[in-house]
Parts: structure tokens; C-alpha cells; sequence
């Protein structure tokens, strides 16, 4: 998962991370020109997605590039609608096999704008103009499941129709 937001880092001030045991989500906030900025991050084991929620202070203040990868491992993304990605990837073993052996797996990325707009750009996400947007991610693979693809369109569809509070 990156991000890459609208504005660029100079001046930025008053970063802090912290972490909620009680809770599980991550917070990392900063100020910029004026303009606080928070991203909130959880993983629901139940729903089996990672969530975040990117937002900022300022009404339509936030613009960013949301994008996914198979780091190493050969991949494929697409844009499947202007809120969605798709990343089908080949995870293989190297370390104790020939390099054949291991398992497809399938990413479905979704982002719900609050406010703004959220369109596709290539491979890419874009968020301009926004309050906030939260992200769900959820990922699945052949070892043990005969279609990690519609387990994440499930995971996504359950997932979406709760508030980010729930």
C-alpha cells in the first residue's frame, strides 16, 4: 500500500505516531502550513480487511495517491472502477524450492470518499478535494481458498456497508 499525498513534506511539524492497545489503531498526525493531518489505521480480523481513514482539519483540504504493489513478487494492478484496485500476484518460495512452488494471491483495495472526489488514474487512485477517505484492504490467497477474488469482493462488500465507527 503507498500513499503519496498533494502536498510535499517541507515545513511539516509536529509529527506524532501512537499506538492504542486498548483499541488497536495506529495514529500518525503532523501540521502542515496551517492544516492538521491524521491517518487512523486498524486491522478488523473479523472482517478480514486493514482500514484506514486519511484526514485533515481544513474542508476539502486533503488530495492524495493511493497505489498497491507485490513488492518483489510479479504482479498485476488494475483500476477495476474509479474506487477500486485490483492486484492479482504470484507469491512464490525461493529459499527452499526451484521457484515454483507457491500460491496466487488477489488484493482488492477500496477508498470512500468523504467529500471530494476519488477517480482512477492508471493503476492509481486519485483523492482531490476531500475531507477524508477511508481505505479498506483485504487480501487472499490459493492456500486453502479456491477464489481469493470473490473471498475480497465478500470481505469488501461486508466491510463498506459498516460506518468507520462500527
Amino acid at each position: 500500500l503507498r500513499l503519496l499525498m498533494a502536498h510535499g513534506d517541507e515545513g511539516m511539524c509536529d509529527y506524532r505516531r501512537q499506538l492504542d492497545l486498548n483499541t488497536g489503531i495506529v495514529t500518525v498526525s503532523y501540521e502542515l502550513n496551517g492544516i492538521i493531518y491524521q491517518r487512523e489505521y486498524f486491522a478488523s480480523h473479523a472482517d478480514g480487511v486493514l482500514v484506514m481513514r486519511i484526514s485533515c482539519n481544513r474542508q476539502g483540504g486533503l488530495g492524495l495517491r493511493i497505489s498497491i504493489d507485490g513488492d518483489e513478487q510479479p504482479f498485476s494492478v488494475t483500476a477495476e472502477d474509479d474506487h477500486t484496485l485490483r492486484m492479482d500476484v504470484l507469491a512464490r518460495e525461493h529459499f527452499h524450492s526451484d521457484g515454483n512452488c507457491g500460491v496466487d494471491g488477489h488484493a482488492r483495495l477500496l477508498a470512500i470518499a468523504e467529500g471530494g472526489t476519488i477517480r482512477s488514474f492508471g493503476a492509481q487512485l486519485m483523492v482531490e478535494g476531500s475531507d477524508a477517505v477511508v481505505v479498506l484492504l483485504t487480501f487472499e490467497s490459493t492456500f486453502g481458498k479456491t477464489s481469493p477474488a470473490s473471498t475480497c469482493c465478500d470481505r469488501l462488500d461486508a466491510a463498506s456497508a459498516k460506518s468507520y465507527a462500527e
